[in-house]
């Protein structure tokens, strides 16, 4: 192993450091899982909703079990679920090839009733907003965090700013999509994943799969970005496993383009009411924030703030809103 030395005579500043994986990777000998293949590989596919709420009534696999080269099919949801935002999972399949598979996707017969839904930051929070959550007016209830005497803080302040701002969702567009090769052997799962996390995502299909966490192997050589993004299977993760213990073969499954920004994480929108006061040679002396923002169908827009900035006087209330769209 590499000795750092001693901290005093050791800096890396000003000097070049060669990036370990450079070489691999402009050579082109580096592996990510869009690489794997293995032998008797199949191909797995996902059929998504294209509506963003609704109520399944009925969903038939027959004719995607009938395509020829077709070795597994599976049902995701089961009538009288929820849909809850476009491009839920409602069933997937495993074929011999990319193509095979997109036929049996489209052989798949589902229906649904439709819902009133909500896919606005703002529309979600008025009164007559479908609920779709079990938030009131669906929003969560606010994290609220204070330190000091906020009131003190302004009165000792020279300049107080009060403005709104905000940003929109973002999607993280990955240059590697999300996605993963798996393997079962017995009741032993391997999976080359594009993972950030490969002990959490191996505790994340054992605990799925009710399985020892020592009988789930998880392999990353190298990842396509990922940026907060990939630190567990997903449902596209338990869904190829799934669908190779059906098929009792090796399955790929990488998601789609467009599943990327449907499915696949985001950053949460924000909206921030900030009310600050400062000194005049620059020093903070309080912070009042209210803020919510919207990462989908689920939590996750409790932004940080004051983050980097020592105030004595803050206080902070934070809350995510949910709409119909996929989470983060």
């Amino acid at each position: 192993m590499a000795e750092w030395g001693d901290p005093k005579e050791s800096s890396l500043i000003g000097k070049y450091v060669q990036r370990l994986s450079g070489p691999s990777k402009v050579t082109g000998k580096a592996k990510y899982t869009y690489d794997v293949n293995l032998p008797g590989m199949l191909y797995g596919r996902i059929l998504r909703s294209h509506v963003p709420r609704g109520v399944l009534t009925a969903i038939n696999l027959e004719g995607a079990r009938s395509v020829s080269g077709v070795k597994a099919v599976i049902a995701l949801i089961k009538e009288g679920d929820q849909i809850r935002y476009e491009g839920q999972e409602i069933a997937a399949v495993a074929a011999a090839t990319p193509d095979i598979a997109e036929d049996a996707i489209r052989a798949i017969q589902f229906d649904y009733d439709e819902l009133e839904f909500v896919v606005d930051l703002e529309e979600a929070r008025r009164d007559d907003a479908p609920q779709i959550r079990d938030w009131e007016k669906n929003q969560s209830k606010p994290r609220i965090d204070d330190r000091g005497d906020l009131e003190a803080g302004f009165a000792q302040s020279d300049v107080i700013v009060e403005a709104t701002y905000s940003t929109q969702v973002q999607t993280h567009t990955c240059l590697e999509p999300h996605g993963h090769v798996a393997k079962w052997d017995g009741d032993h799962l391997t999976v080359w994943a594009s993972t950030q996390a490969v002990f959490g995502t191996r505790r994340d299909f054992a605990n799925h799969f009710k399985i020892p966490e020592d009988q789930v192997r998880v392999i990353t050589e190298h990842m396509g970005g990922g940026f907060g993004s990939k630190f567990g299977p997903g449902v596209e993760g338990t869904t190829v496993a799934r669908l190779a213990r059906e098929a009792n073969a090796p399955v790929k499954l990488m998601l789609t383009r467009k599943a990327e920004h449907l499915v696949a994480g985001n950053r949460p929108s924000m909206i921030q009411h900030v009310k600050a006061g400062a000194t005049k040679d620059g020093k903070l002396m309080a912070y009042d924030l209210v803020g919510y923002g919207s990462a989908g169908n689920g939590g996750g827009a409790g932004f940080t703030g004051p983050y980097v900035y020592n105030i004595p006087n803050y206080r902070t209330e934070k809350s995510s809103v949910a709409t119909n769209a996929g989470g983060a």
